[in-house]
């Protein structure tokens, strides 16, 4: 898949791209699918093929711009017609959407992809979690205009043998899981 995808599909699209925004491409999976590992590889590849690209993680946040204060109060407005259920997952929500549009300003002039291994879709998902809107796709409706969406979106689906695996191997400090909520997140992805 990774080979088809390198030789076939992205090189192709950034070749046939006309656009002066760089190519946005995000990985969409449960926590523990090989996003980030997966990611950083298509990085590795494309500056070897000599295309840009920059990991939106990278991308640093200047706290003392002042347009960043218009971009969180925006997305502090967009996520209230969301109609959240919880306002301490609300403020968590607003800051992760805050931060991407903000990271997404930084990008320097000359990226021709954009790499993102946890961006919209986790956000649409958490704040749908969140919320009392019927769907993942009114809670995208309502986001419309504050962010943009990918061009390309890489499904990394994994099982949840696999993925429960690899959460408990790689032990992050705050990451509570157990194979039921790691079943729920691998079904979430696929219905997303």
């Amino acid at each position: 898949v990774t080979v088809g995808f390198f030789d076939q599909g992205l090189p192709s699209f950034v070749k046939d791209h006309y656009s002066k925004q760089p190519i946005f491409v995000e990985f969409v999976g449960a926590a523990g699918a090989g996003k980030s590992f997966i990611a950083s590889k298509l990085c590795d590849e494309l500056d070897r093929r000599r295309v840009r690209a920059m990991n939106l993680v990278e991308a640093r946040i200047r706290k003392l711009d002042f347009h960043n204060y218009f971009i969180i109060l925006h997305a502090s407005l967009v996520a209230l017609r969301i109609f959240p259920r919880s306002i301490v997952l609300h403020k968590k929500a607003i800051k992760r959407l805050a931060k991407l549009t903000i990271r997404r300003k930084t990008i320097a002039s000359n990226t021709k992809v954009i790499v993102c291994d946890e961006g919209i879709f986790q956000i649409i998902r958490a704040l749908f979690r969140n919320s009392r809107a019927a769907s993942m796709i009114d809670v995208a409706d309502r986001l419309k205009g504050f962010v943009e969406m990918p061009d390309i979106v890489v499904v990394v689906d994994a099982s949840v043998d696999t993925v429960f695996a690899r959460r408990t191997t790689r032990d992050r400090p705050g990451d509570i899981y157990d194979r039921n909520s790691v079943a729920r997140d691998v079904s979430m992805v696929r219905e997303t």
